[in-house]
């Protein structure tokens, strides 16, 4: 479904064992994170879609919160649902993310977008709310 580069995966256990020193799951949780909603591209495919001048525009949206972007096996990859099927920013995202830009690391950010909220009806994802348009709630149900 998503055009994410299969070369990049997650590390074996014995890999994560040697970088945490432990059996923590934290490379689990980020990578079922990174593939969810759609999967991921990488920052040539951003570029593509949504018609940007190069990695180095992209990558000064990232920089200032309009876009997230997530640091994997040496690069910056990039969750599809933030993108339209037009190639445009998800709308109210940039909102969202400068919002929590002080708050929370990329993976955190990743997390509250992509995790049940109990101040949201039906305890939804931040992120079903943005896609509905209800940015209000999202920077609501965010603040800590």
């Amino acid at each position: 479904m998503s055009d994410r580069d299969e070369n990049i995966s997650l590390p074996s256990h014995s890999d994560r064992q040697k970088v945490t020193g432990s059996n923590l799951n934290i490379l689990d949780l980020q990578w079922e994170l990174l593939v969810s909603e759609g999967g991921y591209w990488d920052a040539e495919k951003v570029v593509q879609i949504i018609r940007v001048e190069s990695v180095q525009s992209l990558d000064k949206l990232r920089e200032e919160c309009e876009i997230i972007g997530l640091w994997w096996q040496d690069r910056h990859l990039y969750p599809i649902w933030q993108f339209t099927d037009a190639g445009q920013i998800l709308p109210g995202l940039p909102q969202v993310l400068k919002h929590l830009n002080h708050t929370y690391s990329d993976w955190e950010k990743l997390f509250c977008l992509l995790s049940p909220n109990p101040r949201l009806d039906e305890q939804k994802m931040p992120l079903d709310e943005l896609r509905s348009g209800n940015l209000d709630a999202v920077i609501l149900a965010t603040t800590r």
